[in-house]
């Protein structure tokens, strides 16, 4: 872990909440497969979500893996076991706002939280005659196995959450406190991207608003879960859109 750590932990900056989570430049290599065979978008549900369904201008993050007809993968954040690639972040997207293939504004409708649908996408609604790059050829049509990690709503103001998991003894933390702490940060696909086994005796205030907040009446040996949705929090280092969790221990409270 980098010694600057601490100073991405401190350097939270509360942003506006009110924009969608979509980030466009993220969005996955477009392929497909020879070519033409297929004549209409299919979806099939191959494993069941929970919650409420997305509609058109809600977002969704997912883990996804693409291929041609014949099988040949050509992008993906995600295996064919539907487990994490390393190194890959989840991919956002608000449904119907046309920033990736129609494929996906279609086929994305009607998802829940934990649910891979597997699609079948004809070229028409892929890459179109031109296809794209190396790895599409013309008129390809493609699959795409996709599971929803996150539904967000539409219009929906994102809320900082946190769950005591342990509560601690002894002194409970204030706004006038000190503390000494432990965290690691995740993403939803379980990938870490910031991690800290001790930072120093720290003022409470010197911490951002919503972090800080979610630490009060915690007390020595207590544990948080603080999760961060996409516009509530920046942290230095972290591109993109991304749900965010930080799992916190307090070591020391003076």
């Amino acid at each position: 872990m980098s010694r600057h750590a601490f100073a991405i932990l401190l350097s939270l900056a509360v942003i506006g909440c009110n924009k969608p989570a979509n980030d466009s430049s993220a969005a996955p290599a477009q392929g497909g497969a020879k070519t033409g065979g297929v004549t209409e978008l299919k979806s099939e549900d191959i494993q069941p979500g929970t919650g409420v369904a997305a509609a058109n201008g809600d977002s969704v993050f997912v883990l996804y893996r693409g291929t041609l007809m014949n099988g040949t993968e050509f992008d993906g954040n995600m295996d064919s076991s539907f487990k994490p690639v390393e190194g890959r972040d989840p991919f956002s997207v608000v449904i119907g706002a046309g920033s990736v293939i129609k494929g996906w504004d279609e086929g994305l409708v009607g998802t829940k939280e934990g649910m891979v649908r597997r699609l079948t996408i004809p070229y028409s609604k892929a890459y179109g005659d031109a296809g794209s790059g190396e790895k599409i050829p013309p008129k390809a049509d493609l699959k795409f196995d996709i599971k929803i990690l996150k539904v967000m709503k539409q219009g929906a103001v994102p809320q900082i959450t946190a769950k005591t998991t342990a509560p601690g003894q002894g002194m409970a933390i204030s706004e006038n406190s000190k503390v000494v702490l432990k965290y690691t940060g995740t993403y939803l696909n379980g990938k870490v991207f910031d991690k800290r086994d001790t930072i120093p005796l720290t003022p409470v205030k010197s911490l951002v608003n919503g972090f800080s907040d979610a630490l009060i009446g915690l007390k020595k040996g207590g544990k948080r879960t603080i999760t961060f949705p996409p516009g509530t929090v920046q942290f230095i280092g972290v591109q993109g859109n991304q749900f965010m969790t930080i799992e916190v221990e307090v070591l020391d409270v003076k």
